[in-house]
């Protein structure tokens, strides 16, 4: 049987890698500017090395770790301004872009080859070193307080992609076949989402009213290789009102 035989052995490994960052920053009154390199390491987690066919919460699939896997090499670039006016008012600017050689991703294991121990999981998949992975970001802030009224709003994306990709062609839980896809987005990315909010404050009744919308774009960047679907857009809105005293 397909989940009678050894996986993989552990073994003992050592390895030594140096991590390096360069950050500078400028201030001219209200505006700052912060710049950063970065070259660092990131070895693999004990779930990455050794787990075995259990659910690590990414999913609802069993996940397999991989005792071989080498440590992911990140180049980073940061760029970050900050515009302060007035008292307590500030609007920040954060970009990111980052390349990952060695990404740690999972490739899904067909049926023939082992299968899940966890009840109503649909499958195995199990930590892979991959291709090279590129990451683009960005973060917008704003907040304000005017009086005893306040404001805050933030947006963040990152679209991140595998330089190849391997999707596996399965005929009745066989593999039949290969295909390599080219830029295929990284699974598991969250959409677009916009946050905004505002508060009054009630000194005299010790009350804080506050209500807050969050926006959740539809996620149409979904990678091919791992049969990711696209999930639809979200809003919600809270109201609360807090007692301090």
């Amino acid at each position: 049987a397909p989940d009678q035989h050894t996986v993989f052995d552990s073994k003992a490994t050592d390895n030594f890698r140096y991590s390096a960052a360069l950050l500078y920053g400028f201030n001219h009154g209200h505006f700052d500017v912060q710049f950063g390199l970065t070259r660092a390491y990131r070895n693999p987690d004990m779930n990455e090395l050794y787990i075995k066919r259990m659910s690590v919460g990414f999913d609802s699939y069993d996940y397999l770790g991989n005792p071989n896997l080498e440590p992911e090499l990140n180049h980073q670039i940061d760029l970050g301004f900050k515009f302060s006016f007035c008292e307590k008012s500030q609007l920040s600017l954060n970009l990111f872009a980052s390349q990952i050689q060695n990404y740690i991703g999972t490739v899904f294991l067909p049926p023939s080859i082992i299968t899940p121990a966890s009840m109503g999981s649909p499958g195995v998949k199990q930590f892979e070193n991959m291709d090279k992975a590129y990451f683009y970001g960005a973060e917008l802030v704003f907040s304000t307080e005017i009086k005893n009224l306040g404001l805050q709003f933030s947006t963040g994306y990152t679209y991140a992609f595998l330089e190849n990709a391997t999707h596996l062609i399965l005929t009745n839980g066989q593999v039949t076949g290969k295909e390599i896809i080219k830029n295929d987005p990284i699974p598991e990315m969250p959409p677009l989402v916009v946050q905004s909010g505002i508060y009054y404050k009630l000194p005299k009744l010790n009350l804080l009213p506050t209500a807050e919308l969050r926006y959740v774009c539809k996620q149409e960047s979904v990678s091919f290789a791992n049969n990711e679907l696209e999930s639809p857009e979200v809003f919600l809105m809270d109201i609360t009102i807090k007692y301090f005293y």
